[in-house]
């Protein structure tokens, strides 16, 4: 084939490419509902103010969960009579079952008009009672108390107030209001609220998902914490509402070498500190392999944001994965954010070995925390951490009670997922709804076997400074936004009758 042939036959590919590419980028619409319904925009019996004082009630209530100490029991039960204070209807109207460990976690029962038929299609709104506890040295840190649930003339603060105890008063005072009104769902509702989920939900969760597999109950969906509502991120959409279609797993390994010792002056060779080290080196330097498919959660997210840019260049990269999916996989790892959404992470969090200066240590250890993408697991982790050491003489080992593999994804074209979407954007209207995938750990883990599918999303507006306030300092919501928590599942609870019927 002469020169001017294979011009002619680039110039072609090209022109074809080219046309492919605009083709699939005119054509590539948007994915998000039009919805013709509105919130209401006030409380018929409370003011916001009044709203953000009874959710700053149960924050001056330190529900505290701690790894290395038995449950404060008093504490949670202060919280359930608070709680029944404030939603008298809720506790009158619906069954309330007392689960777990000292009967400290809840699971209100709603049953829907189709309640007993095959016709039910119901659902369970979760959140959690507990909070994480707030370090002493971090106190004068603070802005306010983190415990006495101080209101200023915008923001509700305290531990809880984002995570979770928000999302607990916004269901029950959603309910409260319904229940006023009236409302008898046709689908069946459930309200969990475990009181343990900041240590996994062992003695919480796990007491409210054997109640649904005791009876053989299926839920439809669930929503619990997870994803929000993000605002002035850099990427080229203002505000965007992320639902985690599924959670990563996580599996903590010990990497340890083992010597006889000796002096230190002795030492001519490697050390059990410098194996070890070379090995935490090694697994640093050779990160897994990146997980980006059609399948996977992250991609679902760029194909939902594509049709929302406004720069018709990343439009066009958007709406032609076939095309630049390598590309944008390579771009992926180069960015913190993005990089943790495709790749299983390696965290040295932990390292010790030797006892004196002049001692040659017997034993050195490291951890490292894996956060696993779907796609991996915890064996191939693991045995990545093995092939890339490479080393015979470096131990290798699951920390006991730290493997979890990544959650079960979630249907983002469900009616489920429909239904959730609505919600959202007669809430906030013109927001887009993106499925991603939520790179932390939620006591859902407990119900991967009663739930079709999990949805992970509060709509808690969270600014980039706004993310180091999650079990950090300045915790903090504001009055407006918790008010458009409760008008979120307000209308979620009433849109769910409409579940099953098209």
């Amino acid at each position: 084939m002469g020169r001017k042939e294979l011009f002619s036959v680039v110039l072609l590919t090209l022109m074809i490419v080219s046309g492919v590419v605009l083709y699939n980028t005119s054509i590539n619409h948007s994915k998000q509902l039009i919805v013709d319904k509105k919130a209401p925009q006030e409380h018929p019996a409370f003011t916001q103010r009044e709203l953000a004082e009874r959710l700053a009630g149960s924050l001056r209530i330190p529900t505290v969960s701690y790894e290395d100490r038995s449950t404060n029991i008093s504490v949670f039960l202060q919280l359930h009579e608070y709680m029944e204070s404030k939603f008298p209807r809720v506790y009158r109207e619906l069954f309330v079952h007392k689960l777990g460990e000292e009967n400290l976690s809840l699971l209100f029962e709603w049953p829907g008009v189709n309640h007993g038929t095959p016709n039910d299609k119901p659902a369970l709104f979760a959140s959690h009672l507990d909070v994480v506890g707030v370090p002493e040295d971090t106190l004068d840190k603070w802005t306010v108390d983190p415990f006495a649930g101080i209101i200023d003339e915008e923001f509700i603060w305290g531990r809880g107030s984002i995570d979770d105890k928000q999302g607990v008063f916004a269901i029950l005072e959603a309910t409260e209001w319904l229940l006023s009104l009236g409302h008898k769902p046709k689908n069946s509702i459930y309200l969990g609220f475990g009181h343990d989920e900041e240590i996994s939900g062992f003695k919480g969760a796990h007491f409210i998902a054997e109640w649904f597999k005791e009876r053989s109950i299926t839920i439809e969906y669930l929503v619990d914490e997870g994803m929000t509502l993000y605002r002035d991120f850099p990427i080229p959409i203002q505000e965007l509402a992320l639902i985690g279609l599924a959670e990563k797993g996580s599996v903590t390994v010990e990497i340890s070498a083992h010597s006889k010792g000796g002096h230190a002056s002795l030492s001519t060779k490697e050390t059990t500190v410098d194996i070890v080290s070379k090995a935490v080196a090694k697994i640093s330097d050779n990160p897994m392999p990146v997980q980006f498919s059609a399948a996977s959660p992250f991609h679902k997210a760029l194909e939902y944001m594509g049709p929302e840019f406004g720069n018709f260049a990343l439009k066009a990269i958007f709406s032609n994965f076939w095309l630049f999916d390598p590309i944008i996989a390579r771009l992926a790892t180069m960015d913190s954010l993005a990089s943790v959404n495709v790749r299983t992470t390696a965290a040295a969090t932990m390292i010790s070995g030797g006892i004196k200066s002049n001692v040659l240590p017997t034993k050195t250890t490291a951890i490292i925390n894996h956060r696993i993408v779907p796609g991996d697991t915890v064996a191939s982790v693991v045995q990545h951490d093995i092939d890339v050491i490479n080393d015979p003489r470096v131990n290798v080992t699951i920390v006991k009670n730290e493997g979890l593999e990544p959650s079960p994804i979630s249907s983002e074209v469900s009616p489920a997922f429909k239904l959730l979407s609505q919600s959202i954007r007669e809430v906030f209207p013109g927001t887009p709804v993106i499925p991603s995938l939520f790179v932390a750990n939620t006591d859902t883990r407990h119900y991967w076997d009663i739930a079709k599918d999990i949805y992970r999303f509060c709509p808690t507006k969270m600014t980039p400074s706004d993310l180091s306030r999650f079990h950090g300092i300045d915790e903090r919501i504001s009055i407006s936004n918790y008010f458009e928590f409760i008008l979120f599942y307000f209308q979620l609870i009433q849109n769910h009758s409409d579940l099953g019927t098209s």
